[in-house]
């Protein structure tokens, strides 16, 4: 199946990437392969010259699997790949789908688009609104009311607040929310893959493979990308926020 411009699609799958991410992209479109029914736009966040090369050398590994290939210069996590698709498509529903992620079952995206058309459908939800990952299928009516500055978060602990912020703003916001009728399942194991600890969340249809970031590691982030004094203690007591409901309050 040959799709038209971007301009004439009314559905898309979106894979955002990185370049440090390159294994797992190259097992995401392998799990790809041969699906066919809704464009997939494969979107190169924090782009440069040699990481736009290396997801199009992936790419073409997988002929007919990625139907355009865009960048975004911002390093953005997976929400800059919801703003590059508003900006470059007339899609009306979209389904985020990061790059470490394994379709099992293309199944998955007749339930998602056709099934449950017309509708926004969470893989998984934590607290209520929380979209866990801030994974699957968005409606453009409702991120058109939506913030456009939370599609755009900045490194690791943005986009941790992301994930509560954005996910919670579009619930609020979405007439239509219904739940993936198999939600994923996350598990406490840590698994290794691809140089990196993973938490794994997965269901028959679908499979990521979840960074497991420690405290140390999210607060460094936080204090190299802080614009000034203020904002740096302003995120470090965000995270500590955000680390406690996710995961409860340290223990002494």
């Amino acid at each position: 199946m040959t799709h038209g411009p971007p301009g004439t699609w009314d559905r898309v799958v979106i894979v955002p990437t990185y370049a440090r991410n390159t294994a797992f992209l190259r097992d995401c479109l392998a799990s790809l392969a041969g699906y066919r029914a809704v464009p997939i736009l494969l979107v190169v966040t924090a782009a440069s010259r040699e990481s736009v090369a290396a997801a199009t050398a992936i790419a073409d590994e997988f002929p007919g699997t990625v139907a355009r290939i865009e960048t975004l210069e911002a390093d953005t996590s997976e929400l800059g790949g919801l703003h590059v698709a508003c900006r470059c498509t007339s899609a009306r529903e979209m389904f985020l789908l990061h790059d470490s992620c394994e379709v099992l079952d293309h199944g998955l995206f007749r339930i998602a688009f056709d099934e449950l058309c017309g509708s926004a459908v969470p893989m998984l939800r934590s607290y209520g609104l929380v979209w866990t990952s801030c994974l699957g299928k968005y409606r453009r009516a409702t991120l058109d009311r939506i913030d456009p500055a939370l599609l755009l978060p900045g490194g690791r602990l943005e986009a941790m607040e992301a994930e509560i912020t954005f996910t919670q703003a579009y619930s609020r916001a979405e007439p239509q929310l219904v739940d993936f009728p198999e939600p994923m399942r996350e598990t406490d194991e840590i698994v290794a893959r691809h140089g990196r600890d993973n938490h794994l969340m997965a269901n028959s249809y679908l499979r990521k493979w979840k960074a497991s970031w420690s405290i140390d590691h999210v607060f460094r982030s936080a204090q190299q990308g802080a614009r000034d004094p203020a904002r740096m203690q302003s995120e470090t007591r965000m995270s500590h926020a955000i680390l406690e409901e996710f995961f409860g309050k340290p223990k002494d």
